[in-house]
């Protein structure tokens, strides 16, 4: 979002301030006026959006990048600190990501701790939007990637995994289902954005200095 707006809607001279101050303060309450209008566009039922959405808001933020980039040039002959500070960060940042996803084993991974509470699955409320929603996490069916029995990986790693309640209890990642797959998906999603930072935050305007030569 900053990167955005510090070079589409606010390429000014203090633009940085704006941008920090949006970005910082803005960007939740603007994701949710942001969803709630694309969904009332859409004609998409509020609270739960679906791929219309998702197409629209991508549609959207490109039409904006390719407005702010139409006819752009680089302002500066060299190229700030600020700059190679964010890019060595992000190259640094996705580095860690494919990493992570490298060597990392979530089947040993294991959190003790405040959890969404569990109980009866058939106990529904309605949410801030209305629509109505399972109260409690249903052991039985539940369908995310982690395990609620962890007695295995507690003993291994030798960590008490007592329950307290129904809301502190121990939860264990599960085994890539298939792990190759989702390398090769982050690092073609992670190469591809450090490759596109690192053009734009290395750009530099060449024509004042042919001018001087000239």
């Amino acid at each position: 979002f900053y990167y955005i707006l510090h070079n589409t809607l606010f390429r000014r001279k203090w633009s940085i301030i704006p941008s920090v101050l949006v970005t910082g303060l803005l960007a939740t309450p603007l994701m949710m006026v942001q969803m709630a209008t694309l969904q009332f566009i859409t004609r998409e039922s509020q609270g739960l959006p679906t791929h219309r959405s998702l197409y629209a808001v991508l549609a959207i933020y490109l039409l904006t990048i390719l407005i702010g980039w139409r006819g752009a040039k680089p302002k500066h002959t060299r190229i700030g600190l600020t700059n190679y500070l964010l890019l060595i960060s992000l190259i640094g940042y996705y580095s860690f990501l494919v990493l992570n996803m490298s060597i990392g084993k979530p089947e040993k991974h294991l959190s003790v701790g405040v959890h969404q509470e569990y109980g009866d699955c058939n106990i529904t409320a309605p949410d801030i939007t209305g629509h109505y929603r399972q109260v409690y996490l249903c052991r039985e069916t539940h369908g995310q990637d982690y395990e609620l029995e962890c007695d295995d990986l507690c003993e291994e790693l030798g960590v008490p995994c007592s329950q307290v309640s129904t809301s502190w209890y121990p939860v264990c990642g599960r085994r890539h289902s298939n792990k190759n797959k989702w390398l090769y998906a982050t690092s073609a999603i992670c190469t591809t954005a450090a490759l596109l930072y690192t053009y734009f935050l290395t750009q530099k305007d060449m024509s004042k200095k042919k001018q001087k030569k000239s």
